[in-house]
């Protein structure tokens, strides 16, 4: 009987830990996700006091410059989860670039997608 109650209370600190580590996962991805997002539009205000044009490529070089610790595969810088994160820029009066994450759930188009946008006058 004592090692029956041994062998329950190991049960349930071996659950609790390992949802704490969970938790604990997630939410160090959600941080790496949201630092990264920023250093895309860090990135491309740099690239624009440069007077160079902001393009994807020139942010994820720029980023890979400023923290070569980030995530790339094929080009493309990863979020947390070890997907790629989304670069939109849209030329006007104004540049307007748009970084984006997926987010936990890794589908598009979702609450818990991660985003930020920064909108940049031609030096």
């Amino acid at each position: 009987m004592k090692y029956l109650f041994v062998a329950a209370v190991f049960v349930v600190l071996a659950l609790v830990f390992g949802f704490s580590y969970n938790i604990v996962s997630q939410q160090i991805s959600l941080v790496h996700t949201q630092d990264t997002l920023a250093q895309c539009l860090l990135a491309a205000s740099r690239l624009n006091k440069e007077n160079v044009v902001i393009t994807e490529d020139k942010i994820v070089s720029k980023v890979f410059e400023l923290d070569p610790s980030n995530d790339v595969a094929n080009g493309m810088l990863l979020d947390g989860w070890g997907k790629p994160i989304s670069i939109q820029i849209e030329r006007g009066e104004t540049i307007i670039v748009s970084v984006s994450s997926m987010g936990k759930d890794l589908k598009e188009q979702t609450a818990d997608d991660l985003a930020k946008e920064a909108a940049f006058t031609a030096e």
